[in-house]
């Protein structure tokens, strides 16, 4: 970003659009949608080509028969799928919340940025499923303790998120928000918001997932009691149940995948206003 253009964000002169930097954002935006089509696309080709070749036996089940498998046990499938989205609801609500008064509080005291990158890498490095039985002591099983497990779980890339967001912008406000006398808090609204937005759509994309995946790992360590996709999981791979076992992986899969997508689709219209 230039001088110029951060200028123009504080008012205090015009800034020449830059359409040709919108145009490459939307291409790379569009190559990007691309790629991961083709690496999906990709990976299910070889997992269907595994089976197809029975290297590991009946071990493998391919694309076709597992998405059989899932539209006949669809019921069972629901039925402990909605517990586990639930709980994912309401730790990615809890997540997106914490993550915007860090933000506001990194602002305010900037040394807070130490403090959260070094909680990122804390929480980084702690296995969850070793942390679920010593919280099941604190909090009930259920739907309260897998949310729990899903806000540590996608705390993660949203704290690591600001602790970049704060090392990229101390410098731009010395220089150019102390320079024309701006506040801390008139610069981030005016400049540093939209210009973190890239950093923040980052940050919230691999929460969602995160999150979901965070509440997964809990029902595998028995937090959720009797529901949830992670127990049925569980049970069918030491029942040797194989098709239900691929079933629950899948969708699992698909699943992560789709909450990325809602919420890349959520973040597009702010990451396209950061960008004008």
């Amino acid at each position: 970003m230039s001088t110029a253009g951060l200028v123009a964000d504080l008012g205090l002169e015009a800034a020449a659009p830059a359409a040709g930097a919108r145009s490459r954002s939307r291409n790379r935006r569009r190559s990007g949608a691309l790629r991961i089509v083709a690496v999906v696309a990709s990976m299910v080709a070889i997992w269907a080509a595994v089976a197809a070749s029975r290297v590991f036996g009946d071990s493998v089940l391919g694309p076709v028969d597992t998405v059989r498998v899932i539209r006949d046990r669809w019921d069972l499938l629901w039925y402990n799928l909605a517990p586990t989205l639930r709980a994912t609801a309401l730790g990615f609500g809890v997540t997106l919340g914490i993550g915007a008064v860090g933000f506001v509080a990194m602002i305010a005291l900037p040394r807070l940025a130490r403090i959260i990158a070094g909680a990122a890498v804390l929480l980084g490095v702690i296995p969850l499923i070793a942390v679920t039985p010593a919280l099941s002591m604190v909090f009930a099983r259920g739907g309260q303790l897998t949310a729990v497990m899903s806000v540590l779980s996608g705390i993660i890339p949203i704290f690591a998120a600001l602790a970049r967001i704060s090392s990229l912008h101390a410098g731009t406000y010395r220089e150019l928000g102390e320079l024309y006398g701006t506040t801390r808090w008139t610069w981030w609204r005016r400049i540093g918001l939209w210009r973190s937005m890239p950093y923040v759509d980052f940050g919230v994309k691999a929460a969602a997932p995160a999150c979901f995946l965070g509440t997964i790992v809990a029902e595998w360590a028995g937090a959720s009691g009797a529901r949830g996709l992670g127990e049925v999981m569980v049970n069918a791979v030491f029942s040797f149940q194989q098709d239900l076992a691929w079933a629950t992986i899948v969708l699992t899969a698909a699943v992560s995948l789709a909450a990325m997508g809602v919420v890349a689709g959520v973040m597009a219209p702010l990451v396209r206003r950061s960008e004008a």
